[in-house]
């Protein structure tokens, strides 16, 4: 199925103003707040900002599920923002993964004040995927969101995010990557922005390689193997239609799930719209990705073997295939050569374990 990427300014109150734009390109600086990817040939639909606020009015109660573990001093601020700064919450459900530091008492203490709080306590095995799912299916709202409970994202992007799920859309992604999307730190547009945020997260609390994996999965591995023209692919930051979301693949223990819902949500034809968004610097706690570069080569296995699973079988390898598209000299044919067999083996690699499992 061939995909185009649309530009909608209906975040900010105008009239939507659709156009094509490059798949994968560097849409820093003027460009829109928001993406659409569906199908080739069908437009967004949208209105003024009167009906804008007519949808904000008639706008189903939303469920917000924060997985945390050990962010006691991150959760109560989040959630008392996501109570009183996005008017459609009508609950948030925080799946508790085993924290050591009182950050399920603190929530369960919250919860006795205010009935819109509910706690869910796992057992076994940290698994971000299984804390996501669960509260999704535990949610009472037909619409759900999660995020980060590390307070890095924010609830006013959340509320955005809300408003941007009309009844042409089935999910909406926050993406760092996109329009007016920022990685943490990041206070300059582009690459060199993006390295540099990257460089001086080495002072906070934040993880270095956590950053350079997103920065190099997002940005160049992801988008030249699954070409969906998606642009944050592990994103973790989404709201969409409960029903829908629980048809959908959960597979994996990390950010893994991520890739393998949004690729099999675009696969099957559903309207994801990306809006970008800066995401915060961890204040308190510590990073759960990757934090050493052993942790990287950990935590980046299953992303990679995610990955290989998720290509298109068939094709060339797309990066191979921008190398060839160059006319470049006999070393990047060549290149390009490796790249597309070193794909069909991957592909033949995933395929094998798939069989032997």
């Amino acid at each position: 199925m061939a995909w185009s990427n649309f530009a909608n300014e209906v975040l900010l109150g105008l009239d939507p103003v659709t156009t094509r734009v490059p798949v994968g390109g560097d849409f820093d600086g003027a460009s829109p707040a928001s993406l659409v990817l569906r199908r080739t040939g069908v437009g967004p639909r949208g209105g003024s900002m009167a009906r804008a606020r007519e949808r904000t009015a008639a706008m189903s109660p939303l469920s917000v599920i924060l997985p945390t573990r050990n962010e006691v001093d991150s959760i109560l601020p989040l959630i008392r923002a996501l109570l009183g700064d996005v008017p459609a919450v009508a609950e948030v459900i925080v799946v508790d993964d085993g924290s050591t530091d009182g950050t399920a008492e603190r929530v369960t203490e919250a919860a006795r004040e205010d009935g819109r709080i509910r706690l869910l306590a796992r057992s076994g095995c940290p698994s971000l995927c299984a804390s996501v799912r669960q509260g999704v299916l535990a949610a009472k709202c037909s619409t759900v969101a999660w995020m980060d409970a590390d307070g890095a994202m924010a609830a006013a992007d959340l509320w955005r995010m809300v408003q941007a799920l009309t009844p042409e859309v089935d999910l909406v992604v926050g993406s760092r990557f996109c329009a007016h999307g920022r990685i943490k730190g990041q206070r300059q547009p582009g690459w060199a922005g993006r390295l540099r945020a990257c460089w001086q997260l080495r002072h906070s609390a934040e993880s270095v390689p956590a950053a350079l994996l997103s920065l190099g999965f997002n940005t160049v591995l992801l988008p030249a193997w699954l070409g969906l023209g998606v642009h944050d692919y592990t994103s973790g930051f989404l709201v969409g239609r409960r029903d829908l979301l629980l048809e959908l693949p959960w597979e994996g223990d990390y950010g893994e799930y991520f890739v393998v819902l949004l690729v099999a949500a675009l696969r099957q034809g559903w309207v994801v719209r990306e809006v970008g968004y800066a995401i915060g610097v961890r204040e308190h706690g510590l990073s759960k990705t990757a934090a050493s570069w052993r942790g990287l080569w950990r935590r980046g296995g299953p992303y990679l073997r995610t990955a290989w699973r998720r290509g298109s079988h068939g094709t060339t390898n797309r990066v191979g295939a921008a190398l060839a598209r160059t006319g470049g000299t006999g070393g990047l044919r060549s290149l390009s050569w490796g790249l597309s067999r070193l794909a069909d083996a991957l592909h033949k690699l995933a395929d094998f374990k798939d069989a032997d499992s």
